[in-house]
């Protein structure tokens, strides 16, 4: 499985601040490794049929969709930011 990401993504990656970047960059290394295992240490869980989010630290959160043998980024936001962009979605 790989990672891919999306404008939308790249866009809010860009955003972020040096100490989230590290913290996305973290998150995202552990990622393939807890997918599948939601219990794991990201809080990962499912959002919709193939829509999933996992935690960043409190506040941040990633949501993703997952397609065939590829992970594409979506967002990167808090509760209500993330919250929003799934209304659109």
């Amino acid at each position: 499985m790989i990672l891919k990401t999306t404008p939308g993504f790249e866009r809010a990656l860009r955003r972020s601040s040096e100490s989230q970047a590290r913290a996305i960059e973290t998150a995202l290394s552990k990622l393939l490794a807890a997918f599948g295992r939601p219990h794991d240490q990201l809080g990962l869980r499912k959002l919709r049929k193939n829509i999933f989010e996992f935690r960043v630290g409190l506040d941040l959160r990633i949501v993703f969709r997952k397609d065939d043998d590829a992970l594409f980024l979506l967002e990167i936001g808090n509760h209500d930011k993330i919250k929003r962009f799934l209304e659109r979605f």
